[in-house]
């Protein structure tokens, strides 16, 4: 990349021309992956959370599987799974269903 000329005017009028220096390193162009620490999410609900689980599921307002996978740490798909259970045994019922999103209400 060159570098940007700026100019100068004396006291009699004339301008000369000079190079800004740099003090930085010069850019890379190619960014290094950073890989960050997976999370470990449980695949199988254990029984005792499933009660815990339960529980909180009559006192919230709606329900989706991500909000109950980051609460819990489970895995979004073993949510899913649960809520369709839940379904099923007609202890939540659901709001509204699009392609990717289903939301849930206690019953």
């Amino acid at each position: 990349m060159p570098k940007k000329k700026t100019t100068k005017s004396t006291k009699k009028g004339k301008s000369t021309t000079r190079q800004k220096k740099s003090t930085s390193a010069p850019k890379k162009w190619t960014v290094k992956a950073v890989r960050t620490d997976l999370k470990r999410r449980d695949i199988l609900i254990p029984d005792e959370l499933e009660e815990n689980i339960i529980a909180e599921i009559q006192k919230m307002k709606y329900l989706t599987a991500n909000e109950i996978a980051k609460k819990y740490n489970l895995r979004v798909s073993t949510a899913k799974e649960f809520l369709k259970l839940m379904y099923e045994k007609k202890m939540i019922k659901l709001y509204l269903s699009s392609r990717r999103l289903k939301i849930y209400t206690a019953s």
